[in-house]
């Protein structure tokens, strides 16, 4: 016997109303996952609780240093200093020339291959920083009285001041050229710069 409209309705109500109810069962007492570990900073590393070290030393740009400490490699950005950029370049006689590696070049000259002696001043994103001697040699004055580097004084409290006035007197390294400060240059030109061109940066 045919069955009405009516009565195929109700069925197939029926059938999703208890196929629902299966599933729902099914949910409720199906094991929980365990919560998916929160990521970690690659590369972190607990930092070495030290006020100084010595260390061999390789020169990684015109203010930072890669040394040993305990069997570790750490980067070690020289206190009180900034200097240009590995890629930055700065005009001389309106010739672009690779200012960045002429500070790598002369931090690497002032090394000679010497071991560093540190001392810790802070810490740095995942970096120490450090004001660090090369023999009796501090390297950051030295960078600086050089020309190669420029005094940073909102974090040196212009303990290099003089030593900049001087290489600018005597017309030094970087202070024979046309350049953005290196902060300036890593505003502008760095990935992933946070803040962008500040306006005090246009020449």
């Amino acid at each position: 016997m045919a069955l009405s409209f009516q009565t195929k309705a109700i069925a197939v109500t029926a059938v999703v109303i208890v196929g629902a109810a299966v599933y729902f069962n099914r949910a409720s007492s199906a094991p929980e996952f365990p919560p998916r570990p929160s990521p970690t900073l690659k590369g972190k590393k607990e930092f070495p609780k030290i006020k100084s070290f010595t260390s061999t030393a390789t020169v990684h740009d015109g203010d930072t240093i890669d040394v040993l400490i305990d069997g570790k490699k750490w980067g070690v950005r020289i206190w009180g200093i900034d200097a240009p950029e590995l890629k930055q370049t700065c005009t001389k006689d309106f010739k672009e020339v690779a200012c960045g590696a002429m500070a790598l070049n002369e931090m690497a000259a002032i090394i000679n291959k010497r071991s560093v002696s540190c001392e810790f001043k802070a810490r740095s994103y995942n970096r120490i920083v450090a004001k660090c001697f090369a023999g009796d040699t501090d390297i950051g004055r030295e960078l600086i009285r050089r020309g190669y580097a420029f005094n940073y004084g909102q974090y040196s409290k212009d303990a290099y001041k003089a030593d900049e006035t001087y290489a600018k007197g005597a017309k030094l390294g970087l202070w024979t050229m046309t350049w953005l400060t290196p902060e300036c240059w890593r505003d502008t030109n760095l990935k992933g710069s946070r803040r962008g061109r500040p306006s005090r940066c246009d020449l």
